[in-house]
């Protein structure tokens, strides 16, 4: 009989845990949302490649190329997050022309239940010579105008191995840092830009190479009543049924 109590407090406590809403969709699209990767060469001629985002899931590896510049990036869009990853430029000069590098977008969305954000990242310039190397990324509540977080690192001058990290900063002509983490609440439209960029000198005697990643994701507010539960504690339920025996 003891053992059977047991078994029951046991199953009793994972059953409580198991039994926590799942939510579905934490995210939508709500329009007006758009990615793109450009270069510009050697030639002056930018190569634009836009990305398609709508609807969610969506993904796909970017590629532009111009004389002495090339680009490419993967993004992974879904309603647990807008992911950038493996960003990679390469960029020389010739002729004294520069060439620049650029991945931007904008994505408008709603949150379908209120959802916890992270905004996590790092961008690096790998070379001796660049004008401008630039991180920018913003959330904003469209309907209240309120600013959730603003990060947007840039440095100008003749640059070499320049390194940022969102929540660091590094920027020596911007170094707006903001929060890395919060709550964005169901039914607000949001909108989330942001922009990874470099412009190389055009005396560049060489190649240098950017890479990156960005990611805003996202995850369910837990429930209080099972953060509760959960704060209890196996052990605290075993010591509960021994003082019932």
């Amino acid at each position: 009989m003891k053992a059977q109590r047991l078994s029951a407090v046991v199953i009793s406590f994972a059953v409580a845990l198991s039994a926590t809403p799942v939510l579905g969709q934490l995210v939508q699209l709500s329009g007006g949302s758009s990615t793109d990767l450009q270069v510009r060469g050697t030639d002056n001629v930018v190569d634009f490649v836009p990305a398609t985002v709508s609807p969610l899931p969506s993904g796909d590896t970017l590629v532009a190329s111009g004389p002495n510049a090339s680009a490419t990036a993967t993004f992974a869009y879904s309603d647990t997050g807008f992911i950038i990853s493996d960003l990679n430029y390469s960029l020389g000069a010739a002729n004294q022309v520069s060439t620049f590098g650029q991945l931007a977008g904008q994505i408008s969305f709603m949150p379908l239940a209120d959802v916890i954000w992270e905004l996590d990242g790092a961008y690096s310039w790998d070379g001796n010579w660049a004008n401008g190397v630039g991180l920018f990324a913003r959330v904003t509540d469209t309907g209240t105008a309120a600013v959730i977080t603003l990060h947007n690192y840039g440095s100008a001058g003749v640059l070499s191995n320049v390194s940022y990290t969102v929540g660091v900063g590094g920027g020596n002509v911007f170094n707006d840092v903001g929060p890395t983490s919060g709550v964005l609440l169901a039914g607000h439209q949001y909108l989330y830009e942001f922009g990874l960029s470099v412009d190389t000198n055009r005396f560049s005697p060489e190649v240098g190479t950017a890479t990156g990643n960005l990611a805003l994701t996202f995850a369910a507010v837990p429930e209080p009543g099972v953060l509760a539960l959960a704060g209890l504690g196996l052990p605290v339920l075993l010591a509960a049924w021994r003082r019932r025996r």
